[in-house]
């Protein structure tokens, strides 16, 4: 999936109306990332040590030093039609107002689970 920064987004949409003629944008990071690295960003980022063993719906993730288990992977969340992967160009957009995303996948993931951590 492409993640991007919702607050980027926002300033990309706002930038469009004011500078732009009518045209068609898409807004996108461009890059694609699996939701087990997804996971993997978060789990260090709340100071745990993710260890992955085993596939799909054998997989389980537990912390290296408490022996924890932080995930088990179930069939039951798979969807059941996926469509093949996604990639956002945003050049047009680069092109026509100079934007660009500035976060990449990992400050956004760190910024949702400190807020997590520290906020609730």
């Amino acid at each position: 999936r492409d993640w991007g920064n919702a607050k980027e987004f926002v300033i990309a949409f706002k930038d469009i109306l004011e500078k732009s003629s009518n045209q068609n944008y898409v807004v996108a990071t461009g890059k694609t990332i699996k939701v087990k690295e997804i996971f993997e960003i978060a789990a260090n980022v709340l100071g745990f040590q993710p260890v992955f063993e085993g596939k799909n719906e054998n997989g389980i993730c537990y912390d290296k030093q408490t022996e924890r288990i932080l995930m088990k992977s179930s069939p039951k969340f798979y969807r059941k039609f996926d469509t093949p992967a996604l990639i956002g160009d945003a050049n047009k957009l680069l092109n026509a107002i100079g934007w660009q995303p500035k976060s990449d996948v990992v400050k956004l993931m760190t910024e949702m689970c400190e807020y997590e951590r520290d906020f609730r």
